[in-house]
C-alpha cells in the first residue's frame, strides 16, 4: 500500500509539473490533399515541415497556375518537403483557412486526422510559427465567410466551370467556440466528398491546401491532456500488474 500510495503521489507531483511548465507556441498548420487522379505534388527527400509564408505562397505559386487572379509561375523555395510534379499539373485548387480562438483539434476529429496525419489523407504537411493563417488567405486573394458550407459549396462548383485553369480558389472561417468548431469540421468533411465527387467525375485532380491556425492555450491543453492520458496509463498499469 505504501509502494502504491508513493507512486501515486509521484504521478500528480509530475502532472502537476507537466501542466505547469507545458508550453507551446501558436503554430499554423498546412495540410496538402491530392483529390482524384493524383500524381501532381511529389514529396521530397527533407524531412523538415517548418515553413514560412512566403516558402508556402512560392509553393502555392509553383503547383497552380492562377493564384491571386494572375496566371503567373513563381520559383519555389528550396527544402521545401513537397514540391509540384514536373509533368503532372492540377486542374485546380482550394485553400481552406481554419482560425480563431475556438479552434480546438481535439474536438475537431476530421479536421485533426488531416492535419496531424492519423487519417493519410494529406500528401504532406508545412508548419508556420505563429498565428499565420490571415496572412496566408490574403496571399492568395481569400475572403473570410461566415457561411463555411455554403461558401465551399460555391467554391467547388466555380472549379467545375473554370475547365482545367489550374486556378487556385481561397476561404476561411473564424472558430470562436467549441459549437462553431464541431460545425467547421463536419463542413469540411462534406467539402471534401464534394470534391472527390467532382474530380471522379471529370477525371481531374483537386489540390486541397488546409491551412489551420492553433491558437497557444488550445495546443497547450490538447498536448498536456495527451501527456497525462499517457501518464495515467502507466501509473495504473503499474499499480494493478
Amino acid at each position: 500500500l505504501r509502494s502504491t500510495l508513493s507512486t501515486m503521489a509521484r504521478f500528480f507531483s509530475l502532472s502537476l509539473a507537466a501542466a505547469l511548465v507545458c508550453q507551446v507556441a501558436a503554430r499554423t498548420n498546412i495540410a496538402v490533399l491530392e483529390v482524384g487522379e493524383g500524381g501532381v505534388v511529389r514529396r521530397t527527400t527533407s524531412n523538415s515541415p517548418k515553413s514560412t509564408v512566403e516558402g508556402v505562397s512560392s509553393f502555392w505559386s509553383s503547383v497552380h497556375d492562377v493564384v491571386n487572379g494572375k496566371q503567373r509561375r513563381r520559383m519555389q523555395h528550396s527544402g521545401m518537403t513537397l514540391v509540384p510534379d514536373l509533368f503532372n499539373r492540377a486542374d485546380g485548387g482550394i485553400v481552406v483557412g481554419i482560425m480563431g480562438n475556438g479552434v480546438d483539434l481535439a474536438s475537431m476529429p476530421t479536421v485533426a486526422g488531416i492535419v496531424e496525419g492519423a487519417s493519410n489523407d494529406a500528401i504532406g504537411h508545412f508548419h508556420l510559427s505563429g498565428q499565420k493563417g490571415a496572412e496566408l488567405i490574403e496571399r492568395s486573394s481569400g475572403e473570410f465567410v461566415e457561411d463555411l458550407d455554403a461558401s465551399l459549396s460555391a467554391k467547388v462548383k466555380e472549379l467545375a466551370n473554370k475547365e482545367s485553369t489550374n486556378s487556385l480558389e481561397s476561404l476561411a472561417v473564424r472558430v470562436e467556440n467549441e459549437a462553431s468548431a464541431s460545425v467547421v469540421d463536419a463542413a469540411v468533411g462534406r467539402a471534401l466528398k464534394a470534391v472527390q465527387k467532382l474530380a471522379s467525375e471529370t477525371g481531374s485532380t483537386i489540390v486541397v491546401h488546409l491551412v489551420v491556425e492553433e491558437e497557444e492555450g488550445a495546443a497547450r491543453r490538447r498536448l498536456t491532456s495527451r501527456r497525462l492520458g499517457k501518464a495515467y496509463a502507466r501509473v495504473f498499469k503499474q499499480i494493478f500488474s
